[in-house]
């Protein structure tokens, strides 16, 4: 993953240099085009597999990597807490996230269907 991202970002450096300032905004604008549809490509076809694969072993509560009743805030505060220690580890220090609901059962009454690593690897990168 860490691989393709830099390479990429090296491309685009390279490309970059070789562009006049007055082709630069085109370039901006093909370079996130492409982008786009490179990393959306990717992406789908990553899930495709992983639900190949996760559809040959039994998990209740899952088809594959789909969890039927996903719940959002006990993944957004797992995603809060790993990325706290990842912010420690690299930088010695790290926001405090709060959480705030409407009500005190509202974290465990909301699921639905998602793909839970998905929606934690988002929530981190956030």
């Amino acid at each position: 993953n860490t691989e393709v991202v830099q390479t990429m970002a090296l491309g685009v450096i390279q490309a970059k240099r070789s562009i006049s300032k007055e082709e630069i905004e085109d370039f901006r604008r093909l370079v996130d085009l492409v982008l786009v549809r490179f990393f959306t490509a990717r992406i789908g076809l990553r899930f495709i597999i992983e639900q190949f694969v996760g559809s040959a072993e039994y998990k209740s509560g899952f088809s594959g990597v789909i969890e039927s009743f996903c719940n959002p805030v006990h993944i957004a505060q797992r995603a809060a807490e790993d990325a706290t220690q990842l912010c420690r580890q690299h930088k010695d220090i790290a926001p405090r996230v709060n959480f705030h609901t409407p009500t005190a059962s509202f974290s465990d009454d909301m699921h639905f269907t998602y793909i839970p690593h998905h929606l934690h690897y988002m929530l981190t990168e956030i």
